[in-house]
C-alpha cells in the first residue's frame, strides 16, 4: 500500500487541481442555468460540465480512498463516498428514470462535495498568517460582493419588473441588491424590496445561503478568538471548532424548522414549500437575520404557537454562541456535576435578566393608553389596527404579554416582529426599551450584534465593585482580569460612536424625526434588523450610510477587541503621575 499510495500521489494532485477547477465552473454553470430564462450557453454544454465535474470529483476521492491505509480508509471520508455513490446511482439510472430527476440528483450532490470540501479547509488567517480582523473582513466583503451580484445579475432572481429596469432605475435596483445582501450576510436584516414578491425562489435561496454563511462565519471567527487559539491553533483544532459550530447549527436549525412545519397556512403551497418555509426562517432565526418570506414580518403568524416554540429558542440559543452551547453540552455530559465556565456563567445571567426584564418593561410601556377619548372612539370605530397596534393597550393582555416577551427576545439582534412598530403603533419609552436591548445584543462567538451581553455585564460589575471601594473585579468567585475591562470599554465606546456618526450622517440626508433616525442607527449598527419603517424611504445617500453601518456594526466590536490583545506598544519613556478630578 505504501508503492501503490507514493505511485498516485503525482497523479492525485493533478486530479484534486482539476477537481477544484471544474467545481468553480460547475457552480458558474448553475448559476446561468437557473439565473436565466434562456442560458447563453447552450444547456447540453453546462450538464456535460457539471457531469465532468462530478466523474473528477468522484476519481479524486476513490483515489484518497485507495492510497489510505485499510484501517483509516473511511475514517472522514464517509460523506463524500456517500456522495459518490448517490451521485454514480443517479447517472446509471439516467436511461430508465427521470432525466431531470436524475440530474437534479446529481447537482444536489456536487453543492454538498463543494460545502464539504470547504468545510475541510482550514481559516485563511490560520493557515497563511493572515491577520483575524482582516480575513473576517475579507470573507464577509466577497459573499455581500458575490451575492448581491448575483440577485442583480441573474434575471430570475427577482421579479420580472425589478429586472428588466434600466438606466437610472437600474442603478436604483443594483444598490438595493447590495443593500439586501448586505443585511443578509451581516444578518441585520434591514431590506428595501419585500422578500415574498420582489425575489423568486432562486433569490431567496441566495439570500438564504448568505445569511447562514454570514452566522457562521461570525461564530466561527468569534468563537476561535474567545477560546483563545487565534493565535496559536494548529490547523486541526480550527477545522475541529468550525465542524463543532456547523453540526450544532444544522442541528438546531433542523429542529426548528421541524417544529415551524406544521404554522403556515395552506396558502404558502403544498410540502416542499412548508419546508422551504420552515428552513428559511429556522435559519433567519438561529443566525438573527430577522428575514421572513412575508411583507408583514412575522406579524400575521403572532397568534401561532410555532413562533413562540421555535422562533424564540433559536433566536436564544443563537445568541448564546458555540462556546456556551458547547459548555452547557459538555456540563450535561457530566450529569451537571461540572462547573460551568466564566464567561457562559456571565452569558446566562445576563441573557436571562435582559429577557425578563425587557419584556416587563415593555409590557409596562405599552399598558398604558396614552390616547385622547376621541383616538380611542376613531380607533374602535375602525377596529382596523386592534390586531397588530402595541401602544395604547390595544392588543389584549395574555397577547400584549406574548408580544412583551418576543420583542424582548428578538430586539437584541434578530429584528423579528410580531406587532407594528411605527410611531402610531408603538410608543416612545418603548422605543427606549429597544434602543438598549438592541445596543447590548447578543453573547460574544453567537451570531447575534451589539456590544455584546459579557462586555454590559463586565462594565457593570466593575462599576459596582468601584462603587464599593473594591479594586478587583470579581464575579461568580472569580476574577476578572484588567485587560478584559480595557476591551469592554473600547467596544462599547466603539460602538457609541458608530452610533452617534450614523445617526448624524442620517440626519443630513434625511427628512425623518430624530427619533426615527436614532432607531435606525442603532438597528443598523448592531445588527437588530428593527425598523420603524424608515428603510424603504432612504434616499441613496442613506442606504449607502445603512450598508456601512451595518458592515462596520457586524464586524467592529470583534476587531476592536481584536485589536485591543495585541502587544503593547514599547513605551517612549517613564512619565510623572498626576491625578485628574472625575464626576
Amino acid at each position: 500500500m505504501p508503492a501503490a499510495s507514493a505511485a498516485l500521489r503525482p497523479w492525485s494532485r493533478t486530479i484534486h487541481a482539476l477537481t477544484h477547477l471544474l467545481a468553480i465552473l460547475s457552480l458558474f454553470s448553475l448559476a446561468l442555468e437557473y439565473g436565466f430564462e434562456t442560458p447563453p450557453i447552450a444547456i447540453v454544454w453546462l450538464h456535460a460540465l457539471q457531469i465532468a465535474a462530478g466523474v473528477s470529483y468522484a476519481l479524486w476521492i476513490s483515489m484518497q480512498l485507495v492510497s489510505a491505509p485499510a484501517p483509516e480508509r473511511l475514517r472522514g471520508r464517509r460523506l463524500e463516498a456517500a456522495l459518490v455513490v448517490a451521485a454514480a446511482i443517479a447517472l446509471a439510472l439516467r436511461c430508465w428514470l427521470e432525466p431531470a430527476a436524475c440530474l437534479a440528483t446529481l447537482q444536489v450532490c456536487m453543492l454538498l462535495g463543494i460545502g464539504i470540501a470547504l468545510l475541510r479547509i482550514e481559516l485563511p488567517w490560520a493557515r497563511w498568517s493572515l491577520a483575524p480582523g482582516r480575513a473576517l473582513a475579507s470573507v464577509f466583503l466577497t459573499v455581500i460582493l458575490v451575492g448581491g451580484t448575483m440577485l442583480w445579475a441573474l434575471p430570475t432572481a427577482t421579479a420580472p419588473e425589478l429586472s428588466h429596469q434600466t438606466r437610472k432605475y437600474f442603478a436604483w435596483h443594483v444598490l438595493n441588491c447590495y443593500f439586501t445582501a448586505t443585511g443578509a450576510t451581516c444578518v441585520t436584516g434591514l431590506t428595501i424590496y419585500d422578500l415574498e414578491t420582489d425575489f423568486t425562489l432562486l433569490g431567496q435561496i441566495v439570500i438564504l445561503a448568505m445569511m447562514q454563511i454570514g452566522g457562521v462565519a461570525m461564530m466561527t471567527f468569534g468563537s476561535i478568538f474567545g477560546m483563545r487559539v487565534a493565535e496559536a491553533a494548529a490547523p486541526f483544532q480550527v477545522r475541529r471548532i468550525v465542524r463543532g459550530i456547523i453540526g450544532i447549527t444544522l442541528l438546531l436549525e433542523a429542529i426548528g424548522a421541524v417544529l415551524l412545519c406544521p404554522m403556515w397556512p395552506d396558502s404558502v403551497g403544498g410540502p416542499l414549500m412548508r419546508a422551504y418555509y420552515s428552513v428559511f426562517h429556522a435559519v433567519s432565526a438561529f443566525c438573527n437575520a430577522g428575514f421572513a418570506l412575508n411583507g408583514n414580518n412575522l406579524i400575521p403568524y403572532a397568534r401561532c404557537w410555532g413562533v413562540y416554540a421555535s422562533i424564540m429558542p433559536l433566536i436564544v440559543l443563537g445568541g448564546l454562541g458555540y462556546p456556551v452551547l458547547a459548555d452547557l453540552l459538555a456540563w450535561a455530559r457530566t450529569r451537571f456535576r461540572s462547573r460551568l465556565s466564566l464567561h457562559a456563567q456571565c452569558v446566562l445571567l445576563t441573557t436571562g435578566v435582559l429577557v425578563l426584564g425587557g419584556a416587563l418593561l415593555l409590557f409596562a410601556t405599552e399598558s398604558v393608553d396614552r390616547r385622547s377619548s376621541e383616538e380611542r372612539r376613531q380607533s374602535d370605530a375602525r377596529r382596523d389596527d386592534s390586531s397588530t397596534a402595541w401602544a395604547g393597550a390595544r392588543l389584549p393582555h395574555g397577547e400584549r404579554a406574548a408580544a412583551a416577551l418576543f420583542q424582548s427576545v428578538s430586539a437584541r439582534s434578530t429584528g423579528f416582529r410580531t406587532v407594528r412598530l411605527d410611531a402610531e403603533s408603538f410608543s416612545s419609552a418603548g422605543q427606549l426599551v429597544l434602543w438598549s436591548l438592541m445596543f447590548i445584543g447578543g453573547a460574544p462567538g453567537s451570531t447575534a450584534g451589539g456590544v455584546k451581553t459579557v462586555t454590559v455585564f463586565a462594565v457593570v460589575v466593575a462599576a459596582v465593585g468601584a462603587l464599593r471601594g473594591r479594586r478587583a473585579v470579581t464575579a461568580f468567585g472569580r476574577t476578572i482580569p484588567p485587560d478584559v475591562l480595557w476591551r469592554a470599554g473600547l467596544v462599547m465606546l466603539g460602538m457609541l460612536g458608530l452610533m452617534a456618526l450614523t445617526a448624524l450622517l442620517l440626519s443630513l440626508t434625511e427628512h425623518a424625526p430624530l427619533p426615527q433616525l436614532i432607531f435606525e442607527s442603532v438597528s443598523a449598527a448592531n445588527s437588530a434588523g428593527l425598523s420603524t419603517g424608515l428603510t424603504p424611504r432612504l434616499t441613496v445617500a442613506g442606504k449607502i450610510i445603512i450598508m456601512l453601518s451595518m458592515f462596520s456594526g457586524r464586524l467592529g466590536p470583534l476587531i476592536l477587541a481584536l485589536a485591543a490583545t495585541g502587544g503593547a506598544a514599547p513605551a517612549r519613556g517613564d512619565y510623572p503621575e498626576e491625578s485628574v478630578v472625575i464626576g
